[in-house]
């Protein structure tokens, strides 16, 4: 117990009082107490804590304000931000921030760019609290800060990148429908036109070019998810450059004709192999001739440059006088949804997809793949830098290898599955215009009966079949008499990796992914 002791003389002596303040020491004690922790963490927290007055000014500062400032305690107190700031326009939105807090006596919560001695900026997010005196006005603020500059450039690259969905998706619409709109046109328009052939013809060259341009659309989304996640297997053997250069400008030979480009191929001078996989390597390089010849105005200039250089690579060179690229771009223009500017009219078109292909398909060649423009209207180049493979002689006396014998075209009973009846029975037709033996039918039971009254030499077999699935199907063709030896095309949406290997597993001899090229299809059957 404390106590409190007070005297008082009088004229018969002393008057002694005794008062107990034992709440009050201990109130005293406590307030003390917690004086020191504050000050404790006060001055071991890595957060910035400060107090100013109404008019800005500082009355208190920690330890790790006064790191940010870069002065010491006495050069800070009773200044204001724009004292020791070294960029205006952030003291001034710091300032403006404390007056709306003051002025409104609220708590509220903010998003700083402050500058740092050392010259870089910072983003921290600071609570501001303002304090009241015993009649409740307010007179000055409290703030935490806490440093948050990862944090708010990952939420702004997120913003980005959700952004540029997107517009992608947005562009992925407009440009699906445009195809389909003349396909839709077409197929109207064949039964009022039945008997005018030219127009037919038209027609069908229409449907069938921009069908092409859908399944282009397609074969590129698809081929940028399985490059990116690595579920494509490159075929790799011992290329010569030039063969890839070569098919590569014969693939965009009609577009750069059609807008009257000049095409300048400069072949490496001397052999230069290359291990890697020939369709995707023409692919990639088909890509960036694309790109140049879309980006570069009617009538421009367009050079293929293939050199050795240095430590066993080879650099293929794509330049163009054309739009360039502006310098915010360069840097992000293998990026996945990334694109320029674009009108509304969509002159120039595609989806930003040939560039992110081009990366994944070089990377995984072992190269790189570069950018380099002097700015928007000076043009740009594409540079994509592979390892060359060292050369070897073939052992002496080792046999040419002999191409393998062509074998002559037989006709063969086809048998067609597909629960689409439209297309099995669109595919039976085009089969048949062509000499072969086509039926169609529309489900696994119908199949099994068909395949064993007839036992076709060929059949066509959907994967998504209801019921009995084309794997299943599969299977059970090859447990028959008379079918074990049936030649089993797979033609199915499903084209993963992981599906083309179940249905090699299945039994399936070609495994092709809708809508499959009828001249490829073609080739398996004269094979078969």
């Amino acid at each position: 117990m404390w106590m409190e002791c007070h005297c008082y003389p009088t004229q018969d002596g002393l008057t002694v009082y005794f008062r107990d303040v034992t709440a009050k020491r201990l109130a005293e004690e406590a307030a003390r107490e917690n004086m020191a922790i504050l000050r404790a963490i006060s001055d071991t927290s890595a957060d910035v804590m400060f107090a100013k007055d109404r008019h800005g000014r500082m009355r208190f500062a920690n330890p790790a304000t006064l790191a940010l400032i870069g002065r010491p305690l006495a050069e800070v107190i009773g200044r204001t931000d724009a004292e020791f700031l070294h960029d205006p326009v952030a003291a001034a939105t710091v300032m403006r921030n404390d007056r709306a807090v003051m002025d409104a006596g609220q708590s509220a919560e903010y998003e700083e760019l402050v500058p740092m001695p050392d010259g870089t900026h910072k983003v921290w997010l600071s609570r501001k609290i303002p304090y009241l005196d015993e009649h409740g006005a307010v007179i000055g603020l409290l703030g935490v800060s806490r440093e948050i500059t990862e944090r708010a450039r990952k939420e702004h690259a997120l913003e980005v990148e959700s952004t540029r969905k997107d517009e992608f998706l947005a562009m992925l619409a407009h440009e699906l429908r445009n195809p389909l709109a003349p396909i839709m046109n077409g197929a109207r328009m064949l039964d009022m036109v039945a008997a005018d052939e030219h127009k037919v013809r038209h027609i069908s060259r229409v449907i069938d070019r921009q069908a092409g341009h859908l399944v282009a659309l397609v074969s590129d989304l698809l081929d940028v998810s399985r490059l990116q996640r690595g579920l494509v297997t490159m075929q790799k053997e011992s290329i010569d450059i030039d063969v890839v250069l070569h098919d590569a400008v014969e693939q965009v030979r009609a577009l750069v004709d059609s807008r009257r480009h000049t095409l300048v191929v400069a072949p490496v001078l001397a052999p230069a192999p290359v291990f890697g996989d020939r369709t995707r390597l023409i692919q990639a390089l088909a890509n960036l001739l694309v790109n140049a010849a879309k980006f570069t105005p009617d009538g421009g200039h367009i050079a293929l440059r293939a050199a050795t250089c240095a430590e066993g690579m080879l650099a293929i060179a794509v330049e163009d006088n054309g739009v360039g690229i502006d310098a915010a771009l360069l840097g992000q223009v293998f990026g996945l949804f990334t694109q320029g500017e674009r009108s509304l009219d969509r002159t120039i078109g595609g989806l930003g997809l040939g560039l992110p292909l081009v990366k994944s398909i070089v990377a995984m060649h072992g190269g790189s793949v570069s950018a380099h423009s002097a700015g928007t209207g000076h043009g740009s180049t594409f540079t994509m830098l592979l390892p060359l493979q060292a050369q070897q002689a073939p052992p002496a006396g080792a046999p040419l290898q002999q191409p393998p014998p062509v074998r002559p075209a037989r006709r063969t009973g086809i048998l067609i599955v597909d629960d689409n009846a439209d297309a099995a029975d669109s595919l039976a037709d085009w089969l048949r215009s062509t000499g072969h033996h086509a039926t169609s039918v529309h489900d696994a039971a119908a199949a099994m009966a068909q395949a064993t009254a007839t036992r076709p030499g060929i059949l066509i077999l959907d994967i998504g079949l209801p019921g009995m699935d084309g794997f299943e199907l599969a299977r059970w063709v090859r447990r028959q008499p008379g079918l074990e030896n049936a030649t089993l095309i797979a033609l199915s949406g499903y084209g993963q990796e992981a599906d083309r290997a179940r249905g090699l597993a299945a039994g399936f001899n070609h495994y092709l992914v809708k809508p499959a090229s009828l001249a490829l299809l073609e080739t398996i059957l004269n094979g078969a």
